[in-house]
Order: structure tokens, then C-alpha cells, then sequence
């Protein structure tokens, strides 16, 4: 909430008390509902009408109405907040006009007030969206500010509560944070997988992620071709041979990750956190999984070397092993699990 004028933080903190009372009157519909569906047709509507009495509309206009109420006050005091959302408060106004038209009478039988119910819950759920829209990036900056960088914000779990019932509405928020991205401070949203990354708040710092990866990579290739070379014999053509190998298949595997990468951003038809977009800031957020990969292409490394013969291993085989190091890696593994398990039986016997 830092940096947050206090005008601000009271729209936000109206806008999300109108966004709870909508969703209570949902809730509580949608509960209704559900009881009185067991009981005798005859007695359904009555009890419905009994549950969804004018009494219980008028607790929530008194919930709702002075909200609002407050809100077109503070526009005519401040401008800039009057500027900032006035379109989006008419609609709400508008939209709870609607509701109370709506509300099913005492007179109406089970079908015309189970169909008012419907088009009255999906007015509420526009009403939540509106609130959502203008309330969720400042909650996700809130929750950001408690993570560590390269920590990831689930944003169903964490906000499900808060947003509109309709699947196709939810789409929307999570795609209108891409597109306006610079409200979120420090983070980014990934919508394919609806989860936002914390962030470095630097680019230098975005670029250590980088450089950490090149010293893993760097390091592996220094150390692993030198053991093999030990363990076996050691002789400076092996060793250059095993070092040509290992570039190739990492070179492979970026490779793979390159033309992923660019499938991807092919298929994309709305704003997304793409690889081709930012390659340090898509590094920089998956880091840790980028380090598992490096370490998995160690191990593929040593099978193919062990299993195939240092000599023999050459550059074309390296790069395309790297490029699906996953299905080489699951071939060796069973084949190394089939003779373990034929070794143990042997010694076994």
C-alpha cells in the first residue's frame, strides 16, 4: 500500500465493500436455490420467495446504496478520481438499478422467479467484474510485496474469491493485467498459466539470472568431460572431443527452446507472457527450472557418453540428443533400470 494516496485506497476500499455484497447476494441466491430444488413443487416458490423476501433487498440497499452514495461525493471532490472511473461507477449503479427492477415479486411462480434469479446473477457478476477490474492490481501488488523474487503468485487461489463466476469474465481480468503491465510493480503475469512471477525490480538484476545459468553451464562443461577423461584414459583429443560433445548438445537444447519459443509466439492470439517477447525477463522468472534443465542435460550427457563410448559419441548425435534430451534421457534410464534389475537377479540366483 505504499506510495497509494489516501483517496485511492478508500475508492479501492468502496469499490471492493460494493464487489462483497454482490457476491453475498450470489451466494446466498445460489444457496436458496439449491434447498428449496428438494422440496415439493407446490412449496418451492413460496420458499424461495420467503428466502428472497423485499426485507432481504432492502439489507442490501442499505449495504450498496450509501457506497455509492460516498463514491459520487468523493467525485466531486477530487477530479482525477472522478476521471479515473466514473464509467465504470455508472455501470455499477445502473446495474444494481437493474437488480432491484428484477427482484423476483411475492405473486411470480417457481419458473418466472428461478429465471429472474438467473439474469439477476448475471447482472451481479457484472458488477463484480467491474469492481475486480479496477481493485485486482493494486491486491496483486499488496500480495507481491510479500513474495521473494522468482516466487510465484497463484492468481486463482490466491483471488478466486474476489472475481465474477463466468469463466469467460475471469479471462478478461487476467488478460486486462497483460496488457497494461506497468501497474503491476515488480511482477509479471503469465495468463496461459494465470500465475504471476515476482520479479527483480532491476534489469541488472534480471541479468544475473542469466549470468548464474552461463556459470553452471560453464562449470559442467570444465568438470564433467575432465572425470570422464580420468576415469577412462586421459588423453587431450578426448578431452576436446568430450567438450565439442557437450557444447552440441546444449546447443541443441537452446535450439529446441528457440523454435518452442517461436511456435509459441506464433500461435499467440491475445497479449501473453511470451519467450520472444523478453528473453532475459523469461529466463530471469524461470530460472530455477532453467538450472533443473541444466542439470538434466548433465545426466543425459553422461549416459549417452557412458552408454555409447566417448569416442565413438560424436557432434551430430550430441546436438539432437540435446534437442529432445527428454525421450534420450527416459531411453537410457530403462535400459539402465533393465540391467540392474537382470544384474540383481543374476546375483541374486
Amino acid at each position: 500500500m505504499a506510495g497509494r494516496k489516501p483517496a485511492d485506497q478508500q475508492m479501492f476500499a468502496r469499490l471492493r465493500e460494493i464487489r462483497a455484497a454482490a457476491q453475498y447476494l450470489q451466494n446466498f441466491a445460489i444457496q436458496a436455490r439449491t434447498q428449496v430444488a428438494s422440496l415439493d413443487p407446490a412449496a418451492r416458490a413460496g420458499a424461495l420467495l420467503e428466502a428472497l423476501s423485499p426485507a432481504f433487498l432492502n439489507r442490501l440497499e442499505q449495504a450498496i446504496a450509501p457506497v455509492l452514495d460516498s463514491i459520487r461525493q468523493a467525485f466531486a471532490a477530487d477530479s482525477e478520481e472522478y476521471e479515473w472511473c466514473a464509467d465504470s461507477v455508472a455501470t455499477i449503479r445502473l446495474t444494481w438499478a437493474s437488480i432491484k427492477d428484477l427482484w423476483p415479486a411475492a405473486t411470480l411462480t417457481y419458473e418466472a422467479a428461478d429465471q429472474r434469479l438467473t439474469a439477476i446473477n448475471a447482472l451481479l457478476d457484472q458488477i463484480v467484474y467491474q469492481c475486480a477490474s479496477l481493485t485486482i492490481a493494486p491486491r496483486v501488488n499488496d500480495c507481491l510485496a510479500n513474495l521473494r523474487t522468482g516466487q510465484v503468485l497463484d492468481f486463482d487461489f490466491e483471488f478466486g474469491n474476489e472475481l465474477p463466476q463466468s469463466t469467460e469474465l475471469r479471462k478478461r481480468l487476467i488478460l486486462e493485467l497483460v496488457q497494461e503491465s506497468g501497474v503491476i510493480a515488480g511482477g509479471i503475469v503469465d495468463a496461459d498459466n494465470r500465475v504471476i512471477y515476482k520479479i527483480a525490480p532491476t534489469r541488472g538484476k534480471q541479468v544475473m539470472s542469466l549470468v548464474r545459468l552461463l556459470l553452471w553451464f560453464v562449470a559442467g562443461g570444465a568438470a564433467i568431460p575432465l572425470v570422464i577423461t580420468q576415469i577412462t584414459h586421459f588423453t587431450w583429443p578426448l578431452y576436446y572431443n568430450l567438450l565439442q560433445d557437450y557444447v552440441f548438445l546444449f546447443a541443441g537444447t537452446l535450439a529446441h527452446l528457440a523454435i518452442e519459443a517461436i511456435k509459441a509466439a506464433r500461435a499467440q492470439t491475445r497479449p501473453s507472457f511470451q519467450a520472444m517477447n523478453d528473453w532475459v525477463l523469461w529466463v530471469h522468472v524461470r530460472e530455477m527450472q532453467l538450472l533443473w534443465g541444466i542439470f538434466y542435460g548433465w545426466l543425459g550427457y553422461v549416459l549417452l557418453v557412458t552408454t555409447l563410448g566417448a569416442a565413438s559419441f560424436q557432434w551430430q548425435a550430441a546436438f539432437f540428443s540435446g534437442y529432445s534430451i527428454d525421450s534420450v534421457v527416459e531411453v537410457f534410464l530403462g535400459r539402465f533400470q533393465a540391467v540392474v534389475k537382470a544384474q540383481t537377479a543374476a546375483i541374486t540366483a
